[in-house]
């Protein structure tokens, strides 16, 4: 009798919320592009906002913020 309750135990998937992430993922990844165009727009509305005379630091800030998401 102990054998088949081994043999029951060992048909148990390794991880139990496997399904539940790979369901997931294509969410994530459509929210994390998301995430990153709506920092990119709120730099830019920062630099806007702040003026025109620092573009060399505003492409820096731009950069640093689109090198993040990759």
């Amino acid at each position: 009798m102990q054998a088949t309750q081994e043999v029951a135990l060992d048909v148990a998937p390794k991880k139990a919320n496997w399904d539940l992430k790979r369901d997931v993922q294509k969410k994530m990844d459509k929210l994390e592009r998301r995430t990153q165009a709506a920092i990119v727009e709120l730099i830019k509305e920062k630099v806007a906002a702040s003026g025109e005379g620092g573009q060399e630091e505003s492409g820096k800030m731009l950069a640093a913020a689109v090198s993040r998401g990759a």
